[in-house]
C-alpha cells in the first residue's frame, strides 16, 4: 500500500512538472499581402525564477518569411508563482504562397520545449480592374470646310442614301407578307440554389470525410460553391483561382463582407487541404458544409416567369 501511495505521488509530481512549462506562438495575422508586416508573439510559461532562452533567428524564420525586427523579452508573474516570458518578432514576406512554420524550440532551465506549428498565407496585391485606361491619341488632322467635304464624298453619300432606300422598301414588302409567328415563352430554368442544395444533400450522404476522403470532400464542396457563385453572380469561378474569385466578388452589390470573408476562408482552406495536406477535424467539416448551405440559401434568386405569365 505504501509503494502504491508513493507511485501515485510521484506521478502527480511528474504531471505537475510537465504542465508547469509551455511554449506557445501566436501571430497577429495569418493572411497578408506581399510586403505586409505582421507580428509573431512567442510566450513561454514556466516556474518563477526559471531561466528561459527563446529561439534565435537570423534573417528568416523559414524560406521566404523574413525577419524585420526582434523585440525585447517581457516578463509577467501570475498568482500560481509562474512567470510568462514574451518576445515579439516582426515578420514579412515578398513571395506569394503558403508557408508552414514547423515547431520552434525554447530552452527552459536547460530543457527543450516545443511550440505549436502555424501557417502563413501570402497573397498578391489586388489590382483595381475598374480603373479607366486611355488609348494613345492619333495624329491630329487639319480642319476641312463643308464645301470640300461635299466635293470629296458626295458620290459615296448618294450611293449610301440610295442603298438605304432600297433596303427600307424591301423590308416593308417582306413584312407585309410575313405571317404572324407565335413564339413560345421558354420554360423557367431550375433556380441555381435548388441545384446547389440538391448537390449538397448528395455530398452529405456520401460520407466522404468520415471515410478519410477529406481531399475529395473539400474538392466537391468548393466545386458546388464555385458553381453557385458563377450561376448566381456571373463570376467565372469554376475557371478562376481563389484570388481572382475574391476580386470578382469585391464590388458586387448586395453581397455583404461577412459572406465574402466566409467564402475566402473556405477556398483558402480547400487549397491547403489540396496542396499542404491539412486535415480539418470532424466538426470543422460540418461547419464548412453548413457555411456553404447558408451562403446558397441567403443569396438565392427566385425566378419570376410564373408571376409574369399570370399577369399577362
Amino acid at each position: 500500500m505504501k509503494k502504491l501511495i508513493n507511485l501515485v505521488f510521484l506521478t502527480l509530481v511528474l504531471v505537475g512538472f510537465a504542465s508547469a512549462q509551455s511554449f506557445e506562438i501566436k501571430t497577429t495575422k495569418d493572411l497578408i499581402v506581399i510586403g505586409e508586416q505582421f507580428d509573431m508573439i512567442m510566450s513561454v510559461t514556466a516556474d518563477q525564477g526559471s531561466e528561459v532562452q527563446f529561439p534565435l533567428f537570423n534573417d528568416t524564420v523559414v524560406e521566404h518569411v523574413e525577419v524585420v525586427k526582434i523585440g525585447g523579452i517581457d516578463t509577467a508573474t501570475n498568482k500560481q508563482n509562474q512567470s510568462t516570458f514574451t518576445q515579439k518578432v516582426t515578420l514579412t514576406s515578398f513571395d506569394s504562397g503558403y508557408y508552414a512554420i514547423s515547431p520552434r524550440y525554447a530552452l527552459v532551465n536547460g530543457d527543450s520545449v516545443a511550440s505549436n506549428p502555424f501557417l502563413v498565407a501570402v497573397q498578391t496585391i489586388n489590382i483595381d480592374t475598374n480603373s479607366q485606361y486611355y488609348d494613345i491619341k492619333n495624329v491630329a488632322s487639319a480642319d476641312i470646310s463643308f464645301v470640300e467635304i461635299i466635293k470629296e464624298y458626295w458620290p459615296w453619300a448618294a450611293g449610301i442614301v440610295a442603298l438605304l432606300a432600297i433596303i427600307t422598301y424591301l423590308v416593308y414588302r417582306m413584312s407585309k407578307k410575313r405571317e404572324e409567328v407565335v413564339v413560345e415563352k421558354p420554360k423557367p430554368a431550375i433556380p441555381a440554389h435548388i441545384i446547389a442544395l440538391k448537390r449538397l444533400e448528395k455530398l452529405k450522404t456520401q460520407h466522404l470525410w468520415q471515410e478519410g476522403k477529406v481531399k475529395e470532400y473539400y474538392s466537391e464542396l468548393t466545386e458546388i460553391l464555385r458553381w453557385f457563385i458563377e450561376q448566381r453572380f456571373n463570376v467565372p469561378a469554376l475557371e478562376q483561382t481563389t484570388d481572382e474569385i475574391m476580386q470578382g466578388l469585391k464590388h458586387l452589390p448586395g453581397l455583404e463582407s461577412e459572406s465574402k470573408e466566409s467564402v475566402q476562408r473556405l477556398l483558402y482552406l480547400a487549397d491547403l487541404v489540396k496542396f499542404a495536406k491539412q486535415k480539418p477535424v470532424g466538426y470543422e467539416n460540418d461547419l464548412h458544409f453548413e457555411m456553404v448551405k447558408s451562403f446558397v440559401e441567403n443569396h438565392k434568386k427566385e425566378l419570376t416567369e410564373k408571376k409574369e405569365d399570370h399577369a399577362a
